[in-house]
């Protein structure tokens, strides 16, 4: 999606502002000297802080924007989903859309609750919400947290959603697999996660159903478009903005590229593509 001299970008012409991700807490930290297991130096979470002052300096720079979209990749993703309030309400009357890649907004069936908990715990999720969300972004046990796409889809209900991912994510399906068992095996590193997750890691079935149920949730709304990879290597992939996959035909050969169904997206008509 840099490409934008590309003919088959679908953002091509578009002005874009790239936001780094430093902080490891899918852009949505608030709190600082907090202690993680087996690391020695107490870790600062600024992610909801970066990408705030991140939005005032768009605003100085693109005054009068009337379209936007906020995407991401894997943690950009739930980013820009966190996100979207922030920006819409920066550009008022714009026409705003959030474009989710490998990073599904999953509910408590298939999200943990105790790995929610962890997240809001750790690094201060809650604190990048809007103050009125209530108990559409936390229940009591502490889930609820990927449902503030319910709140921003009832505060502005003409934004759209495309959500991308394959059937099988092998990345975020080793994300969620931390919740696995009620967090009996939650480790905070990564090498130690990967290691000994390797045959027991989130089920590739049960992903694939959390993505039907979003589709089934939200498909008759009108405000959510998806594109699900299946096949080899797709099926398993992990991220597309930023790869030449955004250019194949990543659903099957009889579906559309993702780059084509994103155009169609961006022009407002919501489809349904793979499995």
């Amino acid at each position: 999606m840099f490409e934008l001299e590309n003919a088959n970008n679908p953002f091509k012409g578009w002005s874009q502002v790239w936001i780094p991700y430093c902080t490891g807490d899918v852009y949505a930290g608030t709190r600082s000297n907090v202690t993680i297991e087996g690391v020695a130096t107490p870790q600062s979470f600024y992610g909801n802080d970066d990408v705030k002052k991140t939005i005032g300096r768009m605003k100085a720079t693109f005054p009068e924007i009337t379209r936007f979209v906020a995407g991401g990749s894997s943690a950009g993703g739930y980013g820009a989903g966190i996100h979207f309030g922030n920006l819409q309400d920066t550009f008022r009357g714009a026409l705003g859309s959030a474009l989710l890649d490998a990073s599904p907004p999953f509910t408590n069936d298939y999200a943990a609750v105790c790995m929610q908990q962890r997240w809001r715990d750790t690094w201060g999720v809650d604190g990048a919400f809007p103050s009125d969300c209530g108990t559409t972004c936390r229940d009591a046990k502490g889930g609820n947290l990927f449902q503030i796409v319910d709140y921003w889809r009832a505060k502005y209900p003409s934004a759209k959603v495309a959500l991308i991912s394959g059937i099988h994510d092998e990345i975020i399906r080793l994300f969620f697999s931390l919740g696995n068992d009620d967090c009996a095996g939650y480790q905070g590193d990564p090498v130690s996660l990967f290691l000994g997750t390797l045959g027991d890691t989130y089920p590739p079935d049960k992903f694939s159903m959390g993505l039907s149920q979003l589709r089934t949730k939200y498909e008759d709304t009108d405000q959510l478009a998806t594109y699900f990879m299946d096949g080899l290597p797709n099926g398993t992939a992990h991220q597309c903005l930023f790869r030449s996959r955004l250019y194949e035909k990543a659903a099957g050969a009889d579906k559309p590229t993702i780059a084509e169904f994103l155009k169609t997206w961006i022009e407002g008509t919501m489809t349904q593509v793979g499995p």
